[in-house]
């Protein structure tokens, strides 16, 4: 498998469609959705306050999904860590 040459045919493909900067864009949204695959989450105490909490490994690349994406660390880490009852 030639990455390089798989890269360069959806890059092609894509820029028959969108512009240089909306390709960016799909590149962050693509690489977000993969990182926040790779989130972990503290299991003792789980639901104490109503909270789930992230390992502090996970809050530094949450800082940089976030930071990707353009938006509030504190706002996106409450939607992704709050128990619903």
């Amino acid at each position: 498998v030639n990455d390089k040459a798989s890269f360069d045919k959806t890059y092609d493909a894509l820029s028959l469609f969108f512009k240089d900067d909306e390709i960016t864009s799909i590149w962050k949204m693509v690489s977000a959705s993969l990182l926040i695959g790779n989130l972990e989450f503290v299991d003792e105490n789980a639901f104490s306050n109503d909270k789930i909490n992230l390992t502090p490994e996970s809050d530094v690349l949450l800082k940089n999904i976030c930071a990707m994406l353009g938006i509030k660390k504190d706002d996106f880490e409450d939607s992704l860590t709050m128990t619903s009852r």
